[in-house]
């Protein structure tokens, strides 16, 4: 649950140049280089197990090559006991020759951790005026790091996080310092002036970690060996050092680049006037009966946002009550649509979640459920339920696939054949998942939904789908505007509706993220509202948690 206050993190290291110059360097680094990365997010060394990945050419009985393997072995096992640490299995080919060709020595550390949840940080940069800190791995002529020097810096990094005294850490890799300072800058757009001009910028000291902290932490850092202040951070994107500077706006799009033709994250929409907002009258949010509701949540093969989901409706002050949706054989399914109509009958909500049912085939998401849905007895318990019961129905994600599918949105019904020109969440524009968050507004407050809210606050909240793309023909869009059947749409960082791909990343229509029935008892929306929680996306500062849910309940019991 996303209010668990313990939490697991995970890193890796390899360096395949390095470990082809040396096995025994590689893997030891490698294993540092996982260390450090936990590090700089607050996780002790002290909590760390490891896994390796290791691949190596056929071994055959040459001497040289079973020296590479040792050698490799050797290494990791010098970094893990200077850590006092173990590694718990792994996984190993000596297989990676094809003719002539041969893989470089392979060790890649995989470091696992447990720390708290209040003592995470991340790496961007926080505001101008702050100190940037660097520790810098001391190595003696052989390249063999100074352990008991990572030790203490290490145990004062990991103290001076969990006192929050440290804003934002960035461990050193490929690209060195100015990479990482790179890193640190773009999330945020804060600029760095460096003042410490006799650093390896560009070299990939594996296990050093750049800091940014306040001027007196800077000075408890720098009673310990290997630390040393290097800059402060500017209001001007730029990394400035001595009268040279680079510009931080370009190097971000240079450093996004590369892969924009394989992997494009950009599209155009030609501009193009959609409806803004609803003519329609509002409506009474008040229910006959009061009560606290009885929440019901299918889950069928596929769902997997069933527990955020239950978590979501109880800290709202629903009951609540899954149902495992059961297809081993004929007599399980034939017992589920049964048992389902009836869980329906006991219920004064409904929620499908998220997920991707049945894999989201045949012919798309959502099929499945709508299918299960048109099932004689449950259509009947849930009509019964929306038109003589009072009753609620939201679909998230999947879910909103599945209503759309129905019929039950923007209909209100379901349907044996949706019209020809109905409504559909189809693929996404780029043709690719999206995992990001969103800024969308509410545009009614007059529904069982929304009522309570305000039409100006943005909500940036999850969303996670490969086919999200809300799609209909003009016609259709305005008669849902002209309706006041739009109940949320993606907005730009200043509040309004926005085709862009950045806030829109599925472009759709007329940014269209949530619609509800003509009645305003079902609601459909791709963003996952369930998805909050204390600790969660903590670098995201903005205002996550839409309470749709307690809204719902509210509708009831108040």
């Amino acid at each position: 649950f996303t209010d668990a206050d313990t939490v697991t993190a995970m890193s890796w290291g390899f360096d395949p140049r390095l470990s082809e110059w040396s096995p025994f360097h590689g893997a030891m680094y490698a294993v540092l280089d996982s260390v450090a990365k936990l590090i700089s997010v607050g996780i002790s060394y002290t909590t760390l197990y490891f896994s390796f990945q290791e691949y190596f050419e056929k071994l055959g009985d040459n001497p040289s090559k079973w020296g590479k393997t040792y050698a490799a072995l050797l290494g990791a096992n010098v970094a893990l006991d200077a850590f006092k640490r173990a590694a718990i299995g792994g996984k190993d080919s000596m297989s990676g020759t094809f003719k002539e060709l041969h893989v470089p020595p392979t060790l890649i550390s995989f470091a696992v951790g447990v720390g708290k949840a209040d003592h995470i940080i991340d790496n961007t940069l926080k505001k101008a005026g702050n100190r940037l800190m660097l520790f810098w791995v001391p190595r003696d002529e052989n390249n063999i790091p100074d352990w008991e020097c990572i030790l203490n810096a290490y145990n004062a990094i990991t103290d001076c996080i969990k006192a929050k005294k440290i804003q934002a850490a960035q461990a050193v890799g490929p690209g060195g310092v100015a990479a990482a300072l790179m890193r640190m800058a773009f999330g945020n757009s804060v600029g760095v002036e460096l003042t410490h001009t006799e650093i390896a910028c560009f070299e990939p000291n594996y296990g050093s970690i750049v800091l940014e902290t306040d001027e007196e932490t800077a000075g408890v850092l720098n009673t310990h060996e290997g630390f040393v202040s290097i800059g402060i951070t500017i209001s001007d994107f730029k990394i400035r050092t001595g009268g040279n500077h680079i510009d931080l706006e370009k190097a971000y799009k240079i450093w996004e680049h590369p892969l924009e033709d394989i992997f494009p994250t950009h599209f155009e929409i030609p501009k193009e006037e959609w409806p803004k907002s609803s003519k329609k009258r509002a409506r009474s949010v008040k229910s006959r009966i009061h009560l606290r509701p009885r929440v019901l949540i299918p889950v069928f093969p596929g769902t997997n946002c069933e527990y955020d989901s239950v978590r979501a409706w109880e800290n709202a002050g629903a009951e609540v009550f899954t149902y495992l949706f059961r297809t081993l054989n004929n007599e399980m399914l034939h017992n589920s649509l049964a048992e389902l109509a009836r869980e329906i009958q006991k219920s004064q909500i409904i929620m499908l979640p998220g997920g991707f049912s049945a894999g989201d085939e045949p012919e798309g998401s959502g099929k499945y459920i709508a299918a299960v849905f048109r099932n004689t007895a449950i259509n009947d318990a849930v009509m019964q339920l929306l038109t003589q019961r009072d009753g609620l129905m939201l679909g998230i994600c999947n879910g909103f696939q599945a209503l759309v599918r129905l019929g039950l949105l923007p209909y209100g019904k379901i349907l044996e054949k949706l019209p020809e020109n109905a409504p559909t969440l189809t693929f996404n524009l780029l043709n690719r998942h999206h995992a990001t968050y969103v800024n969308t507004r509410v545009l009614r407050t007059d529904t069982p939904w929304t009522h309570g809210l305000d039409t100006q606050t943005i909500y940036t909240i999850p969303i996670s789908n490969g086919e999200g793309r809300f799609y209909a023909d003009r016609t259709v869009i305005q008669e849902l505007f002209d309706n006041g059947q739009v109940i949320t749409q993606y907005t730009d960082k200043n509040g309004d509706p926005s085709m862009h791909w950045k806030y829109n990343p599925s472009a759709s229509v007329a940014a269209i993220e949530g619609i509800i029935s003509p009645d305003g008892r079902i609601m459909g929306k791709m963003g996952h509202s369930e998805r909050t929680g204390t600790f969660t996306a903590l670098n995201i500062p903005d205002k996550k948690d839409q309470n749709l849910f307690k809204c719902a309940v509210d509708y009831f019991s108040a």
